[in-house]
């Protein structure tokens, strides 16, 4: 099933640790899990931020891995960019060395623009 989206950034969290409400009473499910029974689909690297569509009410959180950027569409700007690849950075550093001058904090990140993905 192939959709396009227009994605709004990163998010903050890894995948492993996103959770949405699947009902009025509030049952939270794990994208991972999400991923795994909609569509068979075992998430490999649940250490990386997802790609965030929609707002921030009611954000839709892809895998980066079910995603493809449409030919023709344009790269996310160079600042975004580096700041991207300073948090995956981070997170590579095992958390009980890392120190609290050195947060997983991308809210200072510049806000990319949209661009339209594919999910595969």
């Amino acid at each position: 099933m192939r959709r396009k989206y227009r994605i709004s950034g990163l998010t903050s969290q890894a995948t492993r640790e996103l959770n949405f409400p699947v009902d009025e009473r509030g049952t939270m499910k794990s994208i991972v899990e999400y991923f795994c029974e909609t569509y068979g689909f075992s998430i490999q690297h649940v250490q990386w931020p997802c790609l965030q569509d929609g707002n921030t009410q009611r954000p839709n959180y892809l895998p980066m891995e079910v995603c493809k950027i449409v030919e023709g569409q344009s790269c996310f700007f160079i600042g975004y960019v580096r700041a991207a690849a300073s948090t995956v950075a981070l997170m590579r550093v095992p958390a009980s060395t890392r120190t609290a001058e050195t947060p997983l904090d991308t809210a200072a990140t510049p806000r990319p623009k949209t661009r339209n993905v594919r999910l595969l």
